[in-house]
């Protein structure tokens, strides 16, 4: 009889504000296995998925894909002063790149163009 020993993850539940919890303000589901942390938000002006790999105990780094009105694309680096496996804050600086948007529609709901640009968002949230 063979027995697999396997490496189980944990799941987390946060609220918080920012991209990485789909904008203003929202909820993460996330599931940490070893240092890879995968992670999928509902927010009030959107959604987003993203991906953080933990440098250390406390600092991660990672990615943030948001669907809003216009969507954003982040590099992200975040700060968990009580460690990745412990409840409580995370901080986060993301370098996010936001789509162009073509002008459309038509009479009164006529948009106008918008060029893509670079911004840095903050995020902050609590895990619990």
């Amino acid at each position: 009889m063979l027995i697999r020993q396997g490496n189980c993850g944990q799941i987390d539940n946060g609220v918080g504000f920012g991209v990485q919890y789909g904008g203003v303000l929202g909820y993460q589901l996330s599931y940490t296995q070893s240092q890879n942390k995968y992670r999928a938000s509902v927010g009030l002006i959107g959604a987003s998925l993203g991906y953080d790999y933990y440098l250390s105990d406390t600092f991660s780094m990672g990615a943030t894909y948001t669907i809003s009105g216009r969507n954003v694309s982040s590099l992200n680096i975040n700060y968990v002063p009580s460690g990745y496996t412990n409840n409580g804050w995370i901080f986060g600086i993301d370098l996010a790149r936001i789509d162009g948007q073509s002008a459309g529609g038509s009479s009164f709901f006529l948009r106008k163009e918008k060029k893509s640009k670079n911004i840095i968002f903050f995020s902050a949230g609590y895990k619990f």
